[in-house]
């Protein structure tokens, strides 16, 4: 069958190239997870976090090219930039504690 080789390069090509590009979203997406976690303003997470869902489902494209590593960098970003948002707004709290009493 003609063309079916350079059907099969291309969709793995543009699965590679797609899943590499939501690594390109995700990372500023994280550090603005991070940061609006931080500060305490849970209303502005609604962006940062549909970029990141938005790049896990790209990402997830990747899997059919057997590129999987996108996916689970952004997995395991997600959840480092919510444990670590988490752990400075607590630590906001505290100092803010203490300057208080």
């Amino acid at each position: 069958m003609p063309g079916t080789i350079e059907f099969l390069t291309f969709t793995t090509t543009a699965s590679t190239a797609l899943a590499d590009t939501a690594l390109l979203l995700a990372a500023p997406a994280l550090v603005a997870v991070v940061a609006v976690l931080a500060i305490d303003r849970a209303d502005l997470l609604l962006l940062p976090l549909g970029v990141v869902i938005v790049s896990l489902l790209m990402a997830a494209v990747g899997i059919a090219a057997g590129h999987w590593y996108p996916l689970a960098i952004i997995g395991a970003g997600t959840g480092i930039a919510v444990f670590g948002g988490q752990l400075l707004a607590a630590a906001r709290s505290v100092v803010i504690e203490r300057r208080a009493g």
